[in-house]
């Protein structure tokens, strides 16, 4: 975490300072950003001879858990983003369908009527 907060910072600091027609800075905040996502990933950072190398961290790839872990990261940033919260509370809102009131909160642990849509 602590790596991806210091890499975080780096882009914070550019993109102040970036302008759209400069393509190295462009190129230099996208690697950043991918660093970023690949930081919080759990990806694993190897420094040798001024090189960086990642890896993805191998033990228990199967793991439920470590995928999800790994996933998370976007998804949380996704539940940030002012689109996305207004979808969600768009979906929640409860409206009347045949007398009876339904939001998307009816679907949840309900697996015949989720079926029901597929």
């Amino acid at each position: 975490m602590n790596r991806a907060r210091i890499i975080g910072d780096e882009l914070r600091r550019v993109s102040k300072t970036a302008r759209e027609a400069d393509l190295d800075c462009q190129k230099y905040m996208a690697a950043l950003s991918v660093l970023v996502d690949l930081s919080l990933q759990g990806w694993i950072f190897d420094f040798q001879d001024h090189q960086l190398t990642l890896r993805m961290e191998n033990d228990n790839i199967d793991d439920k858990e470590k995928i999800r872990y790994r996933l998370s990261a976007e998804r949380n940033a996704q539940f940030k983003s002012e689109s996305v919260a207004r979808f969600i509370m768009y979906m929640e809102t409860e409206r009347n369908y045949n007398g009876t009131p339904v939001s998307v909160k009816c679907l949840i642990g309900n697996r015949q009527a989720v079926s029901a849509l597929v």
